[in-house]
């Protein structure tokens, strides 16, 4: 079997890198269209604000995802398992820090929207993001979605067992049921107190 010279194999891969982030600056240009036609310049300049901060906590899951994934590869076929498991590992530990950082400054949020609230602030832009991967249920933002609109009525969220009630009776969907999407990422394997199977 032939294979293709290095150069070729490189322009191959950067050929299809940048088509698809033509295909994302095309849809990101459609995005801010829709909202300034909708929410004109205010919701606008909330989404050039916003857009930022999702590129930073995106390109720290590239750098994560891929990186990891490529090392964890090339380990794989030289049959260093052990290493290649090493690597895995830490790159779920690393990808949890992050996590916990992002969500501790994501809880700056909620002076936002009390500021919002006490200055009668009528509009606000709430963005949701999936997963790359399709993995994340676009049912999964109603949680997100109904705490806000709680928030916004009643200037609190901290009683879940009234978020529940309020989330089912305003879409039908169960809480608990949507924070067990989470669930199928905590096999055995990675999560001893888990009760799915190995994956």
């Amino acid at each position: 079997m032939k294979h293709p010279s290095l150069p070729a194999e490189f322009a191959r891969y950067a050929s299809l890198s940048v088509l698809g982030m033509a295909a994302v600056s095309c849809y990101i240009l459609a995005d801010t269209f829709f909202v300034a036609r909708g929410l004109g310049a205010t919701g606008l300049a909330a989404l050039n604000l916003a857009i930022p901060v999702y590129n930073v906590i995106h390109g720290a899951g590239l750098l994560l995802g891929m990186g990891g994934a490529t090392r964890f590869a090339i380990l794989r076929s030289q049959g260093a398992a052990r290493r290649a498991d090493s690597v895995f590992t830490h790159t779920l530990a690393m990808a949890a820090a992050a996590a916990v950082v992002f969500a501790a400054l994501g809880a700056f949020a909620a002076p936002a929207l009390a500021a919002c609230r006490k200055h009668g602030v009528q509009q606000m832009l709430l963005t949701t993001w999936g997963d790359d991967g399709a993995e994340t249920s676009p049912q999964a933002m109603l949680l997100g979605l109904q705490a806000w609109a709680e928030y916004a009525y009643t200037g609190s969220w901290d009683d879940r067992a009234a978020l529940a009630r309020r989330l089912y009776t305003c879409t039908g969907a169960d809480w608990d049921a949507l924070l067990r999407l989470s669930a199928f990422h905590k096999t055995a394997r990675l999560d001893p107190a888990s009760d799915l199977p190995n994956g």
